[in-house]
C-alpha cells in the first residue's frame, strides 16, 4: 500500500509519496484534483498518467543526508544535540507489566510512539488500530496534556 499524504491549498493540493508512484496508483491518483505531486520516483507509465494534466507539477524527491548534529538557538546561547536516528521496532521492546501487550498493540504503540517522537514536548497521543484519536500538546504538564487530547478526541 502507498502511503499517501494531501495538503489542501486554496487552488488545489499536493500528493507526497514515501515510495515509487506505479501505474495503478497514478490511475487513482489522477482521478483527484492536485497540482502538485512529489514522489522519489515514477514509473514510466505512471508519468504518461500524470501528464495528462495540463500544468500539473510532478517533482522528484532527492534523496539527502540530513546533518548527524542539530543546533537550535536558546536564550543567550545554542542548543547543540544529536539527531535522534533511532527507528524504534518491537525488538527493542521490553514488557514490564504482568500482562504483556498483544500485537495489534503493540503495533498500536510503535505507530503512536513515532507520533510522539516527532511532536513538541508534552505530548500525549492516543492510538488504536494505526490511527490518531486524538492528541494533546505543548501543555505545561503531561496531565494537561492527557486533558486536552482527551477533550479533543471526545
Amino acid at each position: 500500500m502507498l502511503l499517501l499524504e494531501t495538503l489542501h491549498l486554496h487552488l488545489g493540493g499536493v500528493l507526497i509519496s514515501n515510495r515509487e508512484v506505479d501505474e495503478a496508483t497514478a490511475e487513482k491518483m489522477h482521478k483527484l484534483f492536485f497540482e502538485v505531486v512529489i514522489a522519489p520516483s515514477y514509473s514510466s507509465k505512471a508519468l504518461e498518467i500524470l501528464q495528462q494534466k495540463k500544468n500539473r507539477v510532478i517533482l522528484e524527491q532527492l534523496k539527502f543526508d540530513l546533518p548527524n548534529k542539530m543546533l537550535r538557538t536558546a536564550l543567550n546561547g545554542y542548543l547543540v544535540q544529536d539527531r535522534d536516528v533511532l527507528s524504534e521496532d518491537e525488538s527493542v521492546l521490553s514488557t514490564s507489566t504482568n500482562k504483556a501487550p498483544s500485537t495489534e498493540e503493540i503495533v498500536d504503540l510503535l505507530f503512536a510512539n513515532k507520533l510522539v517522537k516527532h511532536t513538541k514536548s508534552n505530548t500525549i497521543v492516543l492510538a488504536k488500530g494505526r490511527q490518531l484519536l486524538a492528541s494533546g500538546t505543548g501543555q505545561t504538564s503531561r496531565v494537561d496534556a492527557l486533558q486536552s487530547s482527551y477533550r479533543k478526541g471526545t
